[in-house]
């Protein structure tokens, strides 16, 4: 199990030019692993790889969260490709993807959800939940990705009652598991 520092923790020492005390700060806490996104700012490939590489020589296993707070158009489902096939091949433990580009290619590009759902390396990701958000989002969650899907940002409160929405149990989901479509699974 890993405890880590969140992505916007990095984003604020990269913009303070800060990320040695930052990397001292985490080891002198224990953490284990730690985030980097790029919600607010903006890293070139080499760059990226050169945390990367610097994070883990410290022992520290590394998580990247694709996507932006503000996104200005939904995500490219060639670009995550090749971000989360850039990060599987560096060693990176998951690739996060941030819930505002999910939630604006839901309103803008329904299409490119069904192609990341398709996409080989799918399971290889998170989708980032709102907590906030329960259970209505998480629902339409499973309903766009599949029931398998892996979710980030989930509150220990809501664990047990995500997985009986997994199984088709809920008011949220009219308890589909008595349904006809779903005594037949």
């Amino acid at each position: 199990m890993h405890c880590y520092a969140g992505g916007i923790l990095f984003e604020y020492a990269y913009q303070r030019n800060e990320v040695d005390l930052y990397c001292d700060h985490v080891l002198k806490i224990g953490l284990n692993a730690v985030e980097i996104s790029e919600n607010y700012v903006t890293l070139n490939d080499n760059e990226r790889l050169s945390y990367i590489d610097r994070f883990q020589s410290l022992g520290l296993s590394v998580i990247y969260e694709f996507g932006r707070k503000n996104p200005e158009e939904p995500l490219r489902v060639e670009d995550i490709e090749a971000l989360i096939t850039a990060m599987i091949n560096r060693g990176v433990d998951h690739v996060i993807v941030e819930q505002s580009e999910i939630d604006m290619a839901a309103s803008r590009a329904p299409e490119r959800l069904a192609a990341i759902a398709a996409a080989p390396w799918f399971e290889r990701i998170l989708i980032e939940a709102d907590p906030y958000r329960f259970p209505k989002q998480h629902v339409g969650l499973l309903q766009d990705f599949g029931i398998d899907v892996n979710l980030a940002n989930i509150a220990p409160g809501q664990a047990l009652r995500l997985e009986g929405l997994r199984r088709g149990i809920g008011r949220a989901i009219d308890y589909s598991l008595l349904s006809k479509e779903g005594m037949k699974a």
